[in-house]
């Protein structure tokens, strides 16, 4: 299902069967930029359509082929399978003229092996006011978020944290479960933030000039930048002398 935000961004809904993560298109003057291309059917559809669109002649005479055919710039919040699955059969759509970038952490980079590497914030005009930017995260290494204007960012997963089992015989604890990830229950693990990261990432969200996050796989995934902060905040506040980890059973 397709939901908007503004005249500008919209967005294909996240998921469950396979797992796949929302699917952000916002639409600029000489680009569609696209944050996280999901797993499924529709986000894959979706994508393609865009890839493969083409103004109609009455629209290219209107506009003097100033516009021609617009690029598709894609950029990849994190590695996870549920939000860069699509991207092996989008690396096989004809080409069309339009031109697909991609833009991924180093770390996503390993897994994807190919894409314009983003290290720091960069920020471009399109008509809307673009900004590509890393972010710490206990969730997962490699976090990209996307800003529009003042408006929304758009984090991913960057907020959530990693989840924790205690194997009842060996005793060894798995700190790499992701919530999202469908064969294990995670109703029975444990929440576990990374004190650095978080004090990083809260520093972030406050000085991001924003109204709104927008958070992955959530039916509700707009929220006010500062109901956001509060709660990262009472999580942070828990921290521990001595103890990296904040670990928790329950929100």
């Amino acid at each position: 299902m397709i939901k908007e935000i503004s005249e500008k961004i919209k967005y294909v809904t996240s998921g469950e069967n396979p797992l796949s993560s929302d699917v952000i298109l916002i639409y600029g003057d000489k680009a569609t930029w696209v944050f996280d291309v999901g797993a499924n059917d529709e986000a894959f559809d979706t994508i393609e359509h865009l890839i493969c669109e083409t103004l109609s002649e009455k629209e290219w005479n209107l506009q003097n082929e100033l516009i021609g055919k617009r690029d598709v710039n894609i950029v990849i919040s994190h590695f996870h399978r549920d939000h860069m699955g699509n991207l092996e059969r989008i690396a096989k759509i004809p080409a069309t003229g339009n031109r697909v970038n991609l833009y991924v952490s180093s770390y996503t980079n390993r897994y994807c092996k190919s894409g314009n590497i983003v290290d720091k914030e960069i920020t471009i005009d399109d008509g809307v006011k673009i900004r590509i930017f890393p972010m710490e995260s206990s969730h997962s290494k490699g976090c990209l978020c996307l800003a529009v204007n003042d408006e929304v960012a758009f984090i991913g997963d960057a907020i959530y944290p990693a989840y924790k089992t205690i194997d009842d015989e060996s005793g060894k604890m798995d700190v790499c479960v992701d919530k999202f990830d469908n064969r294990r229950d995670y109703r029975k693990q444990q929440k576990v933030y990374n004190v650095q990261h978080m004090k990083s990432q809260l520093e972030k969200l406050k000085s991001l000039d924003v109204k709104k996050v927008f958070l992955a796989h959530e039916k509700n995934p707009l929220v006010r930048k500062e109901i956001m902060v509060v709660f990262l905040e009472r999580i942070y506040n828990k921290r521990e002398a001595g103890n990296p980890y904040i670990i928790q059973s329950d929100m």
